[in-house]
């Protein structure tokens, strides 16, 4: 991506329409996404590697299927969309990197396979963590007094407005102190999903895919916004050059980062009718069994 950025600087004086490419709205954003993608990006790198050199033995097998998939899943997309700048169209340019994206998604395993490697383990770890809750509310009947205290205590997550209890604001510079709890709440919310699928589905939960996968997809970006955050912190604290820059694209990622944890938790809370997986599934299945699309061409029957 850092490629094609400069030569979406370099082509930035051709024409178009009369105006300089850098006056354009369209692609100026285009480029602004590029650089906020490429900071996240090299933010969760730096983290991981941090994890992978701090300790002995570290286990961070979670985290650096993360860093892949993040990077593969926003690096493609970021990359067709620059791609679509007048002038930037090189083709030998264009293939090889395509062709790098290509073999960083395909090679070995796919994203949808990491991130059920991610969801599985970390839907384990929290298991062993929120096991006896877990029993506890799929069996009502049995701890009455609990349940009306877990009714009591997820009042708020029920609303969606999660109480911000983990002050994660505390360990980062106070101009960070909104997408610090922007972040916070996402982490509360996804502990409440974890939770709920847990308790949903008890032990067959590993055969929750759909949901499993909506799982791993926000854990990812949770990382990518704590490494984004506590890059542009420590940025800032001890004085890098541009800084300020990198506290606004902190606080941008953060905030866009958000609604997107926001809508794949609340999918996976909604179960498979609300979000629409039991269909998907079918029409799947249907179309397998068949092997053909099922539906008729729109010229199949012609009346004029």
């Amino acid at each position: 991506m850092t490629n094609l950025t400069c030569l979406a600087i370099r082509f930035i004086l051709i024409q178009l329409s009369g105006k300089p490419l850098m006056e354009i709205p369209t692609i100026r954003a285009t480029v602004g996404d590029t650089l906020l993608k490429i900071y996240a990006s090299e933010s969760v790198d730096y983290f991981t590697a941090g994890l992978l050199d701090g300790y002995l033995e570290p286990d961070a097998d979670l985290e650096i299927a993360m860093c892949r998939n993040f990077i593969v899943q926003h690096a493609q997309s970021q990359l067709l969309q620059l791609l679509a700048i007048p002038g930037v169209e090189k083709q030998a340019e264009c293939l090889r990197l395509l062709e790098d994206m290509r073999s960083l998604a395909m090679r070995g395993e796919t994203v949808e396979s990491v991130n059920m490697h991610i969801a599985l383990n970390g839907i384990h770890h929290a298991g062993k963590e929120m096991a006896n809750e877990v029993r506890q509310i799929r069996n009502p009947l049995f701890n009455p007094s609990f349940i009306i205290k877990k009714m009591i205590q997820d009042r708020h997550q029920e609303k969606d407005e999660p109480k911000l209890t983990l002050y994660l604001a505390e360990h980062l510079h106070p101009t960070l102190k909104k997408p610090s709890e922007q972040l916070e709440y996402c982490v509360l919310r996804m502990r409440y999903t974890c939770e709920t699928l847990m308790s949903r589905h008890g032990t067959d939960v590993v055969n929750a895919h759909t949901e499993l996968s909506r799982l791993a997809e926000a854990a990812t970006e949770i990382l990518a916004m704590t490494a984004v955050l506590g890059r542009a912190s420590r940025s800032y604290c001890i004085g890098v050059r541009n800084a300020e820059i990198e506290m606004k694209l902190a606080s941008v990622f953060v905030e866009s980062t958000k609604d997107r944890v926001k809508k794949l938790l609340l999918e996976a809370n909604e179960g498979e009718y609300l979000n629409l997986d039991y269909f998907r599934l079918e029409f799947g299945q249907k179309v397998l069994e068949a092997n053909s699309v099922l539906v008729e061409k729109p010229t199949a029957r012609v009346f004029w």
